[in-house]
């Protein structure tokens, strides 16, 4: 009888993990809009997303489009900023292209938004920032930017993610870099989610909401966690009244880690971790639960 009420416990905090998870996601992180408020036309434009307090999963770009035509286009990326790397094709990834893309198109504001058919699906690690650079690689038609905000600026933010203004460009093909113009920002929306595994040195993943992972844990429990210095942290974890029942030591680097914590050993039921300083000041850094099943 005991066995059964543990496990309906642990399945009902699984649901309620789980729930909470994604209501979190859907409340606070789902797309960035820069309105239509000017038009300047371009064939492509590069600009900086930071993400803010969790690693962000940028998943597409919906842009406007003044002139009409029918175009192929293409999306790369890069860490850092863009700025002397508008001609330089290696620094960047290319993340897709789409031939045939036929934007709906209006003279003034507002002009309806047209999502561009490539999966971005990026994970940019907490407080990062990347660049991205969308151009219009074969056919006609404009892209629309801003001119309000001084380039290298936030143009617009919701706490989750940012967006910096950047530089329009009507170059007839990729990384031609000789017809550059300053202080344009990307206008239209950026639909995205707070959550992703940044894995090894790839950065294009599959969407993951999880703030702890997986759920249930059965060996192990995953978490990333974004240091500000190289440091060494301590992991306790907790039971269900408060007793600590592992404690553990653990270097990281400045950046991003992915942190795992062996709980094997852990019987089943719902547990606490915090990360703190090892220092006796013993900041908390980073807490979260996860279930052991």
């Amino acid at each position: 009888m005991k066995k059964n009420t543990t496990s309906l416990i642990i399945a009902f905090a699984i649901t309620m993990l789980q729930q909470m998870q994604t209501a979190n996601a859907q409340a606070l992180c789902d797309s960035l809009i820069a309105p239509c408020s000017d038009t300047y036309s371009e064939n492509g434009f590069y600009f900086q997303l930071q993400a803010g307090a969790a690693n962000t999963l940028i998943k597409s770009f919906s842009t406007i489009s003044q002139n009409v035509g029918v175009r192929d286009v293409a999306i790369y990326y890069k860490t850092g900023s863009y700025a002397g790397f508008e001609s330089n094709s290696s620094a960047w990834t290319i993340i897709g292209s789409a031939s045939g893309f036929d934007p709906l198109n209006s003279l003034s504001c507002p002009i309806p938004e047209t999502k561009i058919p490539i999966n971005v699906n990026l994970c940019i690690p907490s407080g990062q920032v990347y660049s991205f650079y969308i151009i219009r690689s074969n056919g006609s038609g404009t892209f629309e930017a801003n001119k309000a905000t001084p380039e290298g600026q936030i143009a617009v933010t919701d706490g989750s993610i940012s967006l910096y203004s950047g530089k329009g460009t009507v170059d007839f093909f990729p990384f031609q870099g000789s017809f550059l113009r300053d202080s344009l920002t990307f206008q239209g929306t950026i639909d995205y989610s707070c959550g992703c595994s940044v894995t090894g040195t790839s950065h294009l993943n599959a969407e993951n909401n999880e703030v702890t992972y997986p759920v249930p844990a059965n060996d192990k429990i995953n978490f990333d966690f974004y240091s500000v210095a190289d440091n060494l942290i301590a992991i306790n974890v907790f039971d269900m009244n408060g007793r600590k029942v592992l404690h553990q030591l653990q270097p990281v680097k400045i950046g991003l880690n992915k942190i795992t914590i062996e709980v094997r050993n852990l019987h089943s039921g719902i547990y606490s971790f915090q990360l703190t300083n090892q220092d006796p000041s013993a900041i908390i850094l980073k807490k979260s639960v996860f279930v052991k099943e």
